[in-house]
């Protein structure tokens, strides 16, 4: 299953690192060095600044809002 995170601040981090089996494909944060920072430690992850917009990705299975 392939994950997007809204919200990557401690708690956004903390899910981030229990999705044995799934691929975090992107992660969105108003503070975008938040995002950033997260999307480094997942290849291929894209950080993004607007929530809105992980909505409207079709390789999105699961959206974890934290």
């Amino acid at each position: 299953m392939n994950v997007a995170i809204i919200g990557c601040g401690l708690i956004g981090r903390k899910r981030s690192e229990t999705l044995a089996g799934s691929r975090l494909v992107a992660c969105a944060d108003l503070a975008f060095e938040q995002a950033e920072a997260l999307a480094r430690k997942f290849p291929g992850c894209q950080p993004l600044q607007d929530w809105r917009s992980v909505l409207d990705r079709k390789d999105v299975d699961i959206i974890v809002v934290a």
